[in-house]
């Protein structure tokens, strides 16, 4: 279904009380482990976990990403403070560590490879690749969440004026194909990566000043 930017965010308010809840009360607490199993079960309904390195692997993608998904939510349930509300969302911290660690956990168990590649988040075979820019994929989703100046979210398409960078780059960035997000917008794909492109290089010298700060 179509990314709708109000639903996400009272499902982002709903999961962090839920994991401020569970760090109120005693590690081992029935308290906690009820507020636990509500947060882990809203998580996996919530449709927006990453899928990273879709094209990698072939019909043993979906071992390794199961694999990876029981990893993260025992680390959830293991070490729910060290979630921290005032540095984002649950859903950009659960993802954080399914792309950079249990994800690659995954696939060094099921594969066996410890030369585990790390995909950036811009690449895309079948697109025109706009200027590389060599930042870590949860940094760049930081600053989109924040969107400091409201750039992201106002930077829009002059004939699809629904579409805005904010949302094709979370999008993108957690894992959503082209083909799904064109599909669902009603957009040509074509248009969705000039305008990716187009976006992307206008908000690199803002992107690296955020971050660099």
């Amino acid at each position: 279904m179509p990314f709708d930017p109000e639903q996400s965010r009272l499902q982002d308010e709903e999961l962090k009380k839920l994991a401020i809840e569970a760090q109120r009360h005693p590690v081992k607490s029935k308290q906690r482990q009820i507020a636990l199993t509500k947060l882990i079960n809203k998580i996996r309904k919530s449709g927006r976990f990453a899928r990273p390195r879709q094209r990698e692997f072939g019909e043993r993608y979906e071992e390794i990403y199961g694999e990876a998904i029981q990893k993260l939510m025992l680390y959830i349930c293991e070490n729910i403070d060290k979630y921290q509300p005032e540095r984002g969302p649950v859903i950009r911290w659960v993802n954080i560590y399914l792309i950079k660690r249990f994800f690659n956990q995954a696939i060094s168990e099921i594969i066996g490879s410890s030369d585990i590649k790390q995909e950036s988040i811009l690449d895309d075979s079948n697109l025109r690749q706009p200027e590389k820019i060599p930042l870590p994929s949860e940094m760049i989703l930081d600053y989109l969440e924040n969107d400091p100046e409201q750039l992201c979210q106002n930077l829009r398409h002059s004939k699809y004026p629904q579409l805005n960078f904010q949302t094709l780059a979370r999008e993108r960035i957690l894992g959503k194909k082209w083909k799904n997000i064109a599909a669902e917008l009603g957009i040509p794909l074509s248009t969705l990566s000039d305008f990716y492109q187009t976006s992307l290089k206008e908000l690199a010298p803002q992107i690296r000043l955020y971050l660099n700060n």
